[in-house]
């Protein structure tokens, strides 16, 4: 399952999201929709679509969606609902560019996630530093890979 993030870097909607027919309604893609950056929101739709996949899900996430996967971790009594979790160019809500969008996601959750977790970070991500990405791994219990000179591990990177 590809984890929700509506953030401005992507400017995804809730029709790029992998999740069962059933979990997708209306209130929820309005929540998606570009600009709409609450992290309680998105925690409540990554929680609506987990409840009802079929199965332990295998978690998907790449910038504002890692933080989100962190956020639904930290506070879900369902966390068996998700077997692991690939983290990928997290993003940091703190950072300049972005700071008075996502507010909301400061200060980020720093538990430790009760699944197995991998986490890729870039040296020269615009919108998280290396060691930025190395904390939140660290923070997160994630085993961590420096993928090197990818930007923000994404289609603008070339990969």
């Amino acid at each position: 399952m590809i984890a929700p993030a509506a953030d401005p870097l992507h400017h995804r909607r809730a029709s790029e999201f992998t999740a069962p027919a059933a979990a997708r309604t209306a209130e929820q893609a309005a929540l998606l929709e570009v600009g709409e950056q609450r992290r309680d929101g998105l925690v409540g739709v990554l929680a609506v679509l987990l409840n009802v996949a079929d199965e332990p899900a295998v978690l998907v996430a790449h910038s504002l969606g890692c933080l989100l996967t962190a956020a639904w971790a930290a506070h879900s009594r369902n966390t068996q609902l998700v077997r692991a979790a690939l983290l990928v160019a997290p993003g940091d809500p703190t950072g300049e560019s972005v700071r008075s969008v996502l507010s909301s996601w400061v200060p980020v959750q720093g538990t430790r996630l009760p699944f197995r977790s991998l986490l890729l970070g870039s040296q020269n991500d615009p919108y998280c530093s290396l060691e930025r990405a190395r904390g939140f791994a660290s923070d997160w219990g994630c085993e961590f890979i420096d993928y090197g000179h990818r930007g923000h591990i994404n289609a603008d990177s070339g990969l």
